[in-house]
């Protein structure tokens, strides 16, 4: 059985509120070469309208940052550490550092590819369900990313 493994990225305006929004996803593919692919929210820019406060370029900044650490930073599978710890580890040591700022990952989880569908098809539905993608060339850079 095949698994893909996927943390959210999600953006706290206040540490004093429990409001949270989905503003990227980092998916972890351990059978396709250890692939790990991100993708930031096309909306991201609507937390503009709903905090005048928010620091918008240092917001962007962070998210080439990701990025940039997702592909210059391979992942390696430790056969002694279960794909997501090893996921979560990967995202705090070369990823994000967790800390309590604005951004932090969430716990990673497991999808398990019972009917061995398409790694493409699964990922394209869970950016849909959790970051509101529409379906058109982010899907065609996706089949690039994960078939090259």
């Amino acid at each position: 059985m095949k698994q893909i493994i996927y943390s959210i990225l999600q953006y706290r305006h206040s540490l004093l509120r429990d409001e949270t929004f989905n503003i990227g996803i980092a998916f972890y593919l351990p059978e396709i070469d250890n692939k790990v692919i991100f993708f930031s929210s096309p909306k991201v820019s609507i937390l503009q309208n709903i905090y005048a406060d928010i620091d918008f370029e240092t917001l962007t900044n962070y998210l080439k940052y990701i990025q940039f650490n997702i592909d210059n930073h391979k992942i390696e599978q430790q056969s002694a550490i279960p794909f997501d710890l090893n996921f979560k580890l990967y995202l705090k040591k070369f990823v994000l550092l967790e800390d309590s700022t604005v951004l932090q990952f969430t716990d990673p989880v497991i999808i398990s590819n019972v009917d061995n569908s398409e790694p493409l098809e699964i990922v394209k539905n869970y950016i849909k369900i959790l970051l509101s993608f529409k379906d058109n060339d982010e899907f065609t850079q996706l089949k690039n990313i994960l078939y090259c």
